[in-house]
């Protein structure tokens, strides 16, 4: 079954899977993407998946999940210091695209 879906039009599957994904993102109870961010990462999945399937974006959804993990670590102590992230972690527009570009 998983290779029936995958030989699908690619494009089609990445629009797909991320409107999945980011709907599970959006109601989740703790905010990892801003509503705009929502945006950006729902278009960049689909590009993403749509150039390199799932390999690829098995890579970047990982970097995704560290990246805001890491960003939770010790976020008391970052906002007692004064240099936590804004928005309490939540990612925007600009840090999905700075992360790709990474």
């Amino acid at each position: 079954m998983l290779d029936d879906i995958l030989s699908l039009n690619p494009w089609l599957v990445a629009v797909g899977v991320n409107t999945v994904f980011l709907a599970m993102v959006w109601i989740a109870p703790k905010k990892l993407l801003t509503p705009a961010g929502i945006v950006h990462a729902w278009i960049l999945g689909v590009l993403i998946w749509g150039t390199l399937s799932w390999p690829g974006y098995t890579v970047v959804g990982f970097y995704f999940l560290v990246g805001s993990g890491v960003t939770r670590i010790g976020m008391a102590q970052k906002e007692a210091a004064g240099i936590a992230e804004k928005r309490s972690g939540a990612r925007g527009p600009e840090n999905v695209w700075g992360s790709a570009l990474t």
